[in-house]
């Protein structure tokens, strides 16, 4: 069987190891499943390409370093490349000729570079994501023509001022001017049982929705919040620390 059909083999057979990152996904024009190619099989790489197949899609992975490959075939379901993922013949092996998406996570930026630029150019691939370890690298990438570049560095350490702040989740927007948050309502914080009229929110900031027991529910401004509900918020950046304290138990 070709390489495609070894792909859809392996896939029907992984186990999920690391589901954690999260990452864009790309609609395939046919609304099929995509043929997805990660170069960089760390733990990023791997982690996404479990995610990547969790939702349907046929993923191959490059990885540079022999032993690191022989460990991902042992240990995972994936189809996996061994050799360089700057090199055309590598990226060909591959099957980046009928890829739909490309993303180059290895711990070498000028090596996610250039296989980025070589999917574009060469193989004309409709969605190249390019991870960088560096942040003042990714004004860099998106002058030399990679629309999508996703900046590592920074991503890492607002996770883990969120998980500091007790947000879920964010995401800045507005070339960093707002950022949508998302918070559980704590126990006893001030918004547990306080109507979303009363909860005060900064002038610049508003409720947009409120998420419980799985269900969207209208954020009308009678609506009384309960422990455990899911609430997003839209606000302006320096607005952030006052939202924090709304929903989040003030620790004594």
């Amino acid at each position: 069987m070709d390489s495609y059909e070894v792909i859809k083999y392996y896939r029907s057979l992984s186990t999920s190891i690391f589901r954690k990152i999260k990452l864009p996904m790309f609609p395939s024009m046919s609304g099929e499943s995509m043929y997805c190619i990660i170069v960089g099989g760390g733990r990023l790489g791997t982690g996404l390409a479990y995610d990547l197949a969790a939702k349907g899609n046929d993923v191959v992975i490059v990885e540079k370093n022999p032993e690191s490959a022989n460990l991902l075939r042992a240990n995972t379901s994936f189809f996996v490349v061994t050799g360089d993922g700057t090199e055309i013949s590598t990226l060909e092996s591959a099957g980046a000729n009928k890829a739909d998406a490309l993303f180059t996570v290895t711990g070498d930026d000028n090596a996610n570079l250039v296989a980025a630029q070589l999917g574009d150019y060469h193989f004309a691939i409709p969605n190249i994501v390019l991870g960088a370890n560096n942040h003042s690298n990714v004004k860099i990438f998106k002058e030399l023509g990679i629309r999508k570049v996703v900046d590592w560095t920074e991503d890492a350490v607002q996770k883990l001022l969120d998980a500091m702040n007790d947000m879920r989740s964010s995401a800045i927007i507005g070339d960093g001017v707002a950022r949508v948050l998302e918070f559980e309502v704590e126990k006893e914080s001030y918004a547990d049982s306080t109507p979303i009229e009363k909860l005060y929110l900064p002038e610049e900031s508003s409720l947009c929705a409120v998420i419980r027991n799985g269900k969207i529910i209208e954020a009308d401004r009678n609506v009384v919040l309960r422990p455990g509900d899911s609430v997003v918020v839209f606000t302006a950046l320096e607005e952030v620390k006052k939202i924090c304290k709304i929903f989040s138990k003030e620790i004594a």
